[in-house]
């Protein structure tokens, strides 16, 4: 029998050999000309097939190779940690190929770097870093199992491992790479920091204080359960600004003292996250547009109502907000919490007094007329109290005009006209911000009547709107709709009786400065 002969130079015949098994697998084999790079070859893997054209089939996928070559039977070989360091940070495949020497002939083991390998390395690179050992001093040991052989399907095997091991290969290494070691935070840190007293301190956990001032602060780095031996921050001065976390959604059912129908507002809520407090200390804070309640099991509740003059927001936060304000005017209002669909809290609110400024039952009309502009409520279109405020004057007469209520109109009859129309047709416009409303009304004429001497009076039923819309950013296009869209209507109601068209009522009312006395009532709106 004829002894195996034995290969002189193991280590190049595995690197040689690792390139023919590419190159027979349809690989391009790119082999290192530095040392310093941790690679032995980089391996151009055969692109898929691609039904589609193409200019648009997918880039070919490429892996970074370090060959090893063996004499024994124990299936294990070392790198330096400095190399393992960069396959496990770098986005691209990385595989450790193992040739034994064997009969009758060499082996070819392979294992991919990945999960389990990655979190081995890097947890060893930081115990490394914290000891101040030089990484490409220490060496790591790369086991291999008679599961890993692949001396007759390398390339085939390279190709379906990176195909499962992730759908988008980089970033799931990448996320690997950025989450692993960190399962139980990213450090530790000790604050310490001034409260003037226990309440203080509640309003900060809740997320309603500034701020408080800080005396001590560190923070040190941790991953793996492995801490640096010095902190990366340490301060002795600084402010601690608290955000918390709500602990869900809720409801607030808010009822006015003379009202049958409720108001139902989004809210957060927010607890201490303290439930080893004593239950007379425990707070619940209630966050909703405009509104901020906490309640506390040890005396009165604080309610606190704020809406920012120059802040725009949707209609219905405006319409919720000035419709409380106006019950809140009136007496007490019974607020409700519901969480998960369960009541937590009930109560009474009233205010600690009669706070002169804005006319909120104005506003409230205002941004009722404009809500019903629109067949369903759009949130994108918003709005500045402030800027309701601002266009008062034709929002407000817009209101008037198009509210379902009748109208008197008293004048004198000029010598040789006649006065029998039996309808009236007219449009209303107003601009707020952003927001351009429009409304084009129709009213029928109910009777006549002799008013002062020498004056008629005619009186309208309740307003027909025939057409309205509400528009952010109203471009030309949209503001010639308002002429239009008269025009039309009243050439079609005067085929069929005789119509008065009044055009703008605005321009109408304005004209007589008599009308528009009676029908305007000033809004004062305050920030």
């Amino acid at each position: 029998m004829q002894a195996k002969k034995t290969i002189k130079r193991l280590a190049r015949y595995a690197e040689t050999s690792f390139a023919s098994l590419c190159a027979r697998g349809g690989a391009l084999c790119h082999e290192s000309q530095e040392d310093e790079n941790g690679w032995d070859y980089l391996v151009e893997l055969p692109e898929d097939e691609s039904p589609g054209p193409a200019d648009s089939a997918p880039p070919g996928k490429q892996a970074f190779v370090q060959v090893k070559s063996s004499r024994n039977a124990r299936l294990s070989c070392g790198i330096k940690l400095s190399n393992a360091l960069k396959a496990a940070r770098s986005p691209d495949p990385w595989f450790v190929v193992l040739m034994v020497d064997a009969a009758p002939q060499p082996k070819i083991y392979a294992v991919h770097i990945w999960a389990k390998e990655m979190e081995g390395w890097l947890k060893a690179g930081r115990k490394a870093s914290i000891e101040k050992e030089a990484v490409h001093r220490c060496r790591m040991t790369v086991t291999f199992t008679e599961a890993d052989l692949h001396t007759d399907d390398l390339v085939e095997w390279m190709q379906e491992t990176i195909a499962t091991a992730a759908p988008d290969y980089a970033p799931a290494k990448k996320a690997i790479y950025e989450t692993v070691g960190y399962e139980d935070g990213y450090g530790s840190g000790e604050l310490s920091f001034i409260a003037d007293g226990i309440e203080e301190m509640f309003d900060e956990l809740l997320g309603l204080g500034t701020g408080l001032p800080v005396s001590k602060f560190t923070f040190t780095p941790s991953r793996f359960g492995l801490s640096d031996t010095v902190p990366a921050v340490d301060l002795t001065a600084g402010t601690v600004q608290i955000s918390p976390h709500a602990a869900g959604d809720c409801e607030l059912r808010i009822r006015g003292p003379k009202s049958n129908a409720s108001i139902s507002v989004p809210g957060k809520i927010f607890g201490l996250g303290m439930p080893w407090l004593p239950a007379e200390q425990q707070r619940l804070r209630v966050s909703a547009p405009g509104f901020e309640i906490v309640w506390s099991n040890e005396g009165e509740s604080k309610f606190t109502a704020s809406l920012h003059s120059e802040a725009r927001v949707p209609l219905d936060e405006i319409y919720n907000f000035s419709t409380i304000m106006t019950w809140l005017g009136a007496g007490a209002i019974d607020v409700q919490v519901w969480f998960r669909n369960r009541r937590v809290l009930g109560g009474t609110l009233e205010t600690d007094g009669n706070r002169k400024g804005t006319d909120w039952i104005k506003v409230r009309e205002i941004v009722e007329t404009l809500r019903g502009l629109q067949p369903k409520t759009d949130p994108t279109l918003t709005v500045s109290v402030a800027e309701i405020g601002r266009s008062t004057r034709d929002l407000y007469l817009m209101h008037q005009v198009t509210c379902p209520s009748e109208m008197c109109l008293d004048f004198e009859p000029l010598p040789g006209h006649s006065y029998d129309f039996e309808k009236l047709l007219y449009y209303a416009t107003a601009d707020a911000g952003e927001l351009t409303a429009y409304a084009l009304v129709e009213r029928e004429v109910l009777r006549w009547a002799d008013a002062s001497v020498g004056w008629r009076k005619v009186e309208f039923g309740a307003p027909i709107i025939r057409e309205s819309w509400l528009v952010g950013n109203a471009d030309e296009a949209q503001r010639r709709l308002v002429s239009e869209d008269y025009d039309y209507h009243l050439a079609q109601m005067q085929k069929a009786g005789k119509v008065v068209g009044l055009r703008d009522i605005a321009a109408f009312v304005r004209f007589f400065p008599k009308a528009e006395s009676a029908l305007q009532t000033p809004v004062q709106l305050d920030p």
